[in-house]
């Protein structure tokens, strides 16, 4: 007797998962529009109407069209019409970035190297960790736990703790991202992971364990972050993200930024529960903080240390803002770019490049991508 089951077995189970996801989602998209339209039909259908309009010839999500609030009585059809969705932002992006260059700040490493060769400040590299190609600033290989070893213990003295950060090499969205403690006690070298200090310190072989074998690592300094952005939120760094245009003419627009703050102890400020200002790109003057989910709560101050957000101006934001414009500046055939900044003690440091940044914050800071693009593009007509 054949025991073999029917392949229809193995499928149906995702099948009927993946549907019931795409139902729990409709139920909780249609719930948002009852209690938007003040449970008034009249006013649901045209919320309703309006987001099966813009999903059919933007791509808009529904779920883009709820956290941008763009069923309210004050936001034109015009502006609700120039939000895009993925496909539509995906077909700016690659007339505006050469597809033949995009590579180059999507690799940490090359990204890196250029940043410094041109002299924008960046935190400090000590390293790509890799079992195949491994090397350290000094030359040296960096391939096992050992030369890892000789690396930190030639960075500190006997008794001494830093830390640093790994990150994948061509990682994003912070996956990937390790930041530890090193200590040094004579010559035996121990790490704890910062993201999860219940471990404590272990050897760094067994700290290699955890890694992907074939997997390649930059290693650079932690951030001393300037006591005004720490206050906010002490555990991250809390980083701008500037959206940064080739408008043409030799001009240079940021027509998008906003300032991002981690929650609930956790050290970077892009997850899924964090905090997000949009600011004046021209005056640095934040507004509100938002939580990027459907019903969007907003905050005038950081809801884990009650520290204002609404209404601040931050130290070097003018500086964070032209570093971001020559950052742009000096990746070839790039004409648009969202750079994230952070605020040493010393200054502001290039955090990275993203050639495709999440453009889910445009909508929360009501700048249209249709509209700016479209404008960029006009000027950079023969350019390109």
């Amino acid at each position: 007797m054949d025991t073999t089951m029917p392949s229809t077995v193995f499928n149906e189970r995702p099948s009927r998962n993946k549907i019931f996801s795409r139902l729990t989602r409709a139920g909780g998209y249609l719930t948002q529009v009852w209690q938007r339209a003040g449970r008034k039909p009249v006013a649901m259908a045209r919320i309703v109407g309006e987001m099966a309009v813009l999903r059919c010839l933007n791509g808009l999500p529904p779920s883009d069209y709820l956290l941008g609030h763009l069923d309210r009585a004050d936001i034109l059809w015009d502006e609700k019409w120039n939000h895009l969705g993925h496909r539509q932002y995906e077909e700016f992006l690659w007339q505006l970035n050469d597809p033949a260059y995009r590579k180059i700040s999507q690799n940490k490493l090359a990204e890196k190297a250029l940043l410094e060769t041109l002299g924008l400040p960046t935190p400090r590299f000590r390293g790509l960790f890799s079992a195949c190609a491994g090397r350290c600033s000094a030359g040296s290989a960096l391939k096992s736990a050992k030369d890892l070893e000789l690396l930190f213990l030639s960075l500190l003295s006997p008794h001494t703790t830093r830390n640093f950060c790994f990150k994948e090499l061509e990682g994003w969205a912070g996956s990937g991202f390790r930041p530890v403690e090193v200590k040094r006690i004579n010559d035996q070298v121990g790490i704890t992971d910062l993201s999860d200090r219940r471990a404590g310190s272990i050897p760094i072989d067994e700290f290699i364990e955890q890694f992907d074998p074939k997997g390649e690592y930059l290693i650079e300094d932690y951030i001393d972050q300037h006591p005004a952005y720490a206050d906010i939120h002490p555990s991250s760094i809390n980083g701008y993200r500037f959206w940064v245009l080739n408008e043409g003419q030799g001009k240079t627009g940021v027509p998008f930024a906003n300032l991002r703050f981690g929650r609930k102890g956790s050290l970077v400020d892009n997850g899924a529960d964090r905090i997000m200002a949009p600011i004046n790109p021209e005056t640095g003057q934040i507004d509100k903080g938002y939580e990027l989910t459907l019903d969007r709560p907003e905050h005038l101050r950081h809801p884990d240390t009650g520290v204002p957000i609404a209404g601040r101006k931050m130290p070097y934001f003018a500086e964070a803002r032209q570093l971001a414009i020559d950052s742009l500046a000096v990746f070839p055939h790039m004409n648009f770019a969202g750079v994230d900044i952070a605020v040493s003690k010393a200054g502001p440091v290039v955090l990275e490049l993203n050639n495709h940044p999440g453009g889910r914050g445009t909508l929360v800071g009501r700048k249209p991508m249709r509209q700016v693009f479209t404008r960029a593009l006009a000027g950079l007509e023969g350019e390109l």
